[in-house]
């Protein structure tokens, strides 16, 4: 159940979030007549629009018709509280936003333009977004824009009661540059919703397959932001710039303005998966997986764990640092420390023990000195050499560091003894 905390915090967030992150964290400015009492009745009960445009050119809510889309429902309270799959008509909610810079496009506070994923083997971001049924009506929508604040979707609580459930989705996405002239821009921005998750582990992964589903599309343009020039910058040169920061080409930079947004009819085929083989596992094992086909981005559930492509080096290395139970681990290895540590002190406090009620048992320091003097003695006495197998035995020489000294040779000379005389063969 990991996917769901989440999941239920996106829900919660995702209709007031994507305009707190844009910088819109007031609604003052927007006409919101179903807000409060009194209302227009006959106005404010009908169901919302399929595109409201919030804020002209930079901020939108759509609510996108989901044909055959399952939702989620609940039975019973507390921990008897259950769910099940049901089927009835609902919309995904939108929010499309401009960040407070204008740099970028948010969609359910996910930056999706002007860059979704740096590379391939990056993950692509997670988008929420919130079924609405079909009775949902400007009132509702009013009220939400008008009571949510940010300390509200901090503590989880629900801006509009009357919705239906959410999901995570799984999705295509793809941007198209149209026009380029006088350093303005024109992009042309598609999503297609084509599955999700209701964020409950023990449920598949829905698949939004009708051929009538309709796809996101967004059109929006861009003028090119000229940064100031440093006065510095002559004093730059960029020719000996093969490691320096000065070679270094920035991506340039767009004040984005948000021209339309509508529905468009699904126009990709999705090609089927090229066969696996041993050097295509292995890539993908390091992370050196193939470009997107045909710019398209697209984003299944089911081939993402949390931290990269299910199956990769990357992944492993995330389940690894981030494995739940870490603590257990840190728990069993200093509970050991400490109990070798307990056990060393308690062998050195019974050591003392034993050497204090020995010195004791002397009789004073007198007695102790004598100890310790004899036993230096003996300890002397078997290096000098003076063990002996027999008491009786006489002790060998005593070792010394003298060197020894030849006797003088006598003052006169020996007498000469005369040689036997030689035996004559004759006398044998």
């Amino acid at each position: 159940m990991r996917g769901l905390p989440s999941l239920h915090f996106a829900l919660v967030t995702s209709i007031v979030l994507p305009l707190a992150v844009a910088g819109y964290s007031g609604y003052e400015d927007l006409s919101l007549p179903c807000a409060s009492a009194p209302w227009d009745h006959a106005t404010c009960n009908q169901p919302i629009f399929p595109i409201t445009e919030l804020r002209p050119h930079s901020a939108y809510f759509v609510s996108l018709p989901c044909l055959d889309c399952p939702t989620v429902r609940h039975t019973g309270e507390g921990p008897d509280r259950k769910h099940f799959i049901a089927h009835s008509e609902n919309s995904l909610a939108f929010n499309i936003t401009l960040s407070e810079d204008r740099t970028q496009l948010l969609l359910n506070r996910v930056p999706i333009f002007p860059s979704l994923v740096p590379s391939p083997s990056s993950q692509p971001p997670r988008i929420y977004a919130e079924q609405l049924p079909a009775n949902f009506s400007h009132a509702d929508l009013d009220r939400a824009l008008s009571t949510c604040t940010q300390g509200q979707w901090m503590h989880g609580l629900w801006c509009s009661p009357n919705i239906t459930s959410g999901v995570s989705l799984d999705y295509d996405y793809s941007v198209t540059e149209y026009e380029n002239h006088d350093r303005k821009h024109t992009w042309g921005i598609m999503l297609d919703a084509i599955g999700g998750h209701d964020g409950y582990m023990s449920d598949p992964v829905w698949s939004f397959n009708n051929s009538e589903q309709k796809m996101l599309y967004i059109n929006i343009s861009g003028k090119e932001i000229i940064k100031d020039e440093d006065p510095n910058e002559q004093d730059r040169q960029a020719g000996s710039t093969l490691f320096g920061p000065f070679g270094e080409v920035e991506d340039m930079r767009y004040e984005l303005k948000i021209v339309n947004v509508t529905f468009a009819e699904r126009s990709y085929t999705f090609a089927p998966p090229p066969p696996s083989t041993f050097w295509s596992r292995f890539k993908h094992f390091f992370g050196f997986d193939p470009p997107y086909p045909d710019d398209h981005i697209i984003y299944l559930r089911d081939e993402w764990d949390w931290y990269a492509r299910k199956g990769s080096l990357k992944q492993l290395w995330g389940d690894f640092v981030y494995w739940d139970f870490w603590y257990l681990f840190w728990i069993i290895v200093s509970s050991t420390l400490a109990g070798l540590f307990g056990l060393y002190g308690v062998y050195r406090l019974f050591s003392l023990i034993l050497e204090q009620r020995r010195l004791a048992q002397w009789g004073g320091m007198d007695e102790v000195w004598r100890q310790i003097r004899d036993r230096d003695t003996e300890e002397e006495r078997l290096l000098d050499g003076g063990y002996r197998d027999d008491p009786d035995d006489p002790l060998p020489p005593r070792y010394t560091d003298e060197l020894p000294v030849n006797k003088p040779l006598p003052s006169k000379p020996l007498p000469e003894k005369p040689l036997p005389a030689v035996p004559l063969i004759d006398d044998i």
